[in-house]
């Protein structure tokens, strides 16, 4: 997956980065006083699911991946926190501009993963995680990569589908593969418009179950839309 570009303003970029510093340094300073209470682990997670839902910036990426680690080390019974600190890590994956240094994080976000499936298994949400490391360990070498690792991406997403044939993200990352696989592939702008259509309507509908749920994907839809419009 490449990063969406419905980019933020620099003032708005600096304050959620101003904000996620002043998360990691409270965390790292506060941890132990962190209570395992139901309120408290959601007033955590409130804090940083926000930001995470809007930023394209590598360093608060990484910054919310650590504060969700930090969470996770402490209640270790939800799963959101692990599949939270997973993503981040996959995103700033797909932002390197050295390929050398996609595999150690993915590998990261992969054990984090586990974790989360471990707490949650067979959910639509776990298997787009899944197929977004997949399709990260590809930009490390399209070339040799796309045939061991492109196949898989797809297949998590088929199963994803299955369960839950209304999530959008699951529809955006449908789109997402065919928008960057080429024509002669089975894929291009046309085959990625109506799923990216669909996933936009979906997204119109969509309940999340809690305000810290998985509820992220609309304006990477619109940003591919538009793309596929050009």
């Amino acid at each position: 997956m490449k990063p969406s570009n419905n980019a933020i303003t620099k003032q708005s970029n600096n304050t959620i980065m101003k904000k996620a510093f002043l998360l990691l340094v409270l965390f790292a300073v506060g941890i132990s006083a962190f209570a395992q209470t139901n309120d408290q682990y959601e007033a955590a997670m409130k804090k940083n699911v926000p930001i995470f839902d809007t930023s394209e910036n590598l360093f608060v990426l990484e910054t919310l991946s650590n504060n969700f680690d930090r969470i996770a080390s402490v209640t270790k019974d939800q799963w959101l926190p692990y599949y939270y600190a997973s993503l981040a890590r996959v995103r700033t994956a797909f932002m390197q501009q050295d390929k050398s240094k996609i595999d150690p994080i993915v590998d990261q976000a992969e054990a984090l993963e586990k974790k989360a499936a471990a707490l949650n298994p067979d959910q639509a949400e776990i298997l787009c995680l899944k197929s977004l490391i997949a399709s990260a360990r590809i930009a490390v070498d399209p070339q040799t990569r796309g045939m061991q690792y492109g196949p898989e991406a797809g297949q998590l997403l088929q199963q994803a589908q299955s369960i839950a044939p209304n999530n959008p993200r699951v529809t955006l990352l449908l789109g997402q593969n065919a928008f960057y696989t080429p024509a002669q592939w089975g894929g291009g702008k046309d085959k990625a418009k109506p799923l990216l259509e669909k996933a936009i309507q979906q997204f119109s509908t969509f309940k999340s179950a809690t305000d810290i749920s998985p509820n992220w994907g609309k304006g990477l839809a619109e940003y591919l839309l538009a793309q596929c419009n050009k």
